[in-house]
């Protein structure tokens, strides 16, 4: 798990292939996959999901990986885009915290 957890600064705004990281780490998918879910509940990482429509192509692709201490990024680029994506996070949770809304509902307003 120390050495995911040293890999994923350098995945930050890319799209996570699990299996690629199944490969590099030279486990099993579910493995590999079931640790991301741990290191998700421990607040060290958080995947989003493409914005878009079901039926779109780009709405099928894998969830972007982001950390939630963002200056574990070396790259400046993703050190932005990562910051950007967490205080984007963090408006959604307190939307639906005090007004009830839900933010993960695909449908337009």
């Amino acid at each position: 798990m120390d050495l995911l957890a040293t890999s994923l600064p350098d995945r930050v705004g890319s799209p996570l292939s699990v299996n690629n990281l199944r490969q590099d780490l030279a486990v099993a998918f579910e493995t590999a996959d079931r640790w991301i879910t741990i290191l998700e509940n421990l607040y060290v990482c958080f995947r989003i999901h493409p914005h878009g429509l079901p039926q779109l192509r780009a709405a099928r692709k894998e969830r972007k990986l982001y950390m939630w201490d963002w200056s574990l990024c070396e790259n400046p680029a993703a050190r932005f885009e990562n910051m950007v994506a967490s205080h984007l996070l963090k408006h959604c949770h307190a939307r639906e915290d005090a007004d009830g809304d839900r933010m993960d509902d695909p449908s337009p307003y």
